[in-house]
């Protein structure tokens, strides 16, 4: 992932994702500084050796203009991931601090699902899941301080957003952030998309909501009658994480 200024939304990030079958996180920091707030909050994890930790002062994000350049940070850094620290891993997903991928086939991790796909399609190249936009229950504008998973447990229907990818490193070249673009033989990227209501999707908390931020989205009227159910799949990760909180506090 390539972020800024979202350090104290990392760790819930990391500890969910953690959860669903990933086992290391390569966090690209394009804050204008080195060493800063979000190196520090993960100090843990890093020291841990769950998560590396890489300074990229890459400013100017994707645009819709110049789509595929190089110099942009979201493209600089995915192809870095991909090609530096992909060879170590069977598959790589390269998504946003505000982004939670979701399994939705009971018992199954994000990972098992991936590997179950693509051991069932041996020239699959990427995975795409779809995404829809995490909300309050309520449907009204909201401070978004704490977890998010505690206060934005309610989805919208899909969004503007574009899909993320779990690519399979042996196969992929070159993947565009949201698209498959070409394998190493110089073939197209074969994908499949997973069925957003039976298999999985991703989770969108939308950052401008946050504490702090100086924009806020309006959600009234958003969440439609069929979409705001809880996110039950979220309920065992959130009282595991209440337990270990407890524990920690009496420690």
């Amino acid at each position: 992932s390539t972020l800024w200024s979202s350090a104290h939304r990392l760790p819930e990030w990391i500890d969910w994702h953690a959860a669903q079958g990933f086992d290391h996180f390569v966090i690209y920091d394009n804050d204008r500084e080195p060493h800063g707030p979000i190196e520090q909050i993960l100090k843990e994890h890093i020291d841990g050796g769950l998560v590396s930790y890489r300074w990229f002062p890459i400013q100017n994000c994707m645009s819709s203009i110049h789509h595929r350049r190089m110099d942009e940070a979201q493209i600089s850094g995915s192809m870095a991931a991909l090609h530096r620290v992909g060879y170590t891993a069977e598959y790589l997903s390269y998504t946003d601090g505000d982004e939670f991928l979701v399994p939705l086939e009971k018992d199954k991790t994000v990972q098992q699902i991936a590997t179950q796909v693509f051991e069932a399609n041996p020239s699959l190249a990427a995975i795409e899941w779809r995404p829809t936009v995490m909300a309050p229950c309520n449907g009204t504008n909201v401070e978004a301080y704490g977890s998010i998973l505690h206060k934005w447990q309610c989805k919208t229907d899909q969004h503007y957003a574009d899909i993320k990818l779990i690519v399979r490193t042996s196969t992929m070249f070159y993947f565009c952030i949201h698209y498959a673009i070409i394998t190493k033989n110089g073939d197209t990227a074969e994908t499949i998309r997973l069925d957003d209501a039976t298999q999985g999707y991703h989770a969108h908390f939308r950052a401008e909501n946050d504490a702090g931020s100086t924009t806020r989205d309006s959600y009234s009227g958003v969440v439609e009658s069929r979409w705001n159910d809880r996110v039950d799949y979220f309920d065992d990760y959130l009282a595991k994480a209440k337990t270990s909180t407890k524990q920690q506090q009496r420690q």
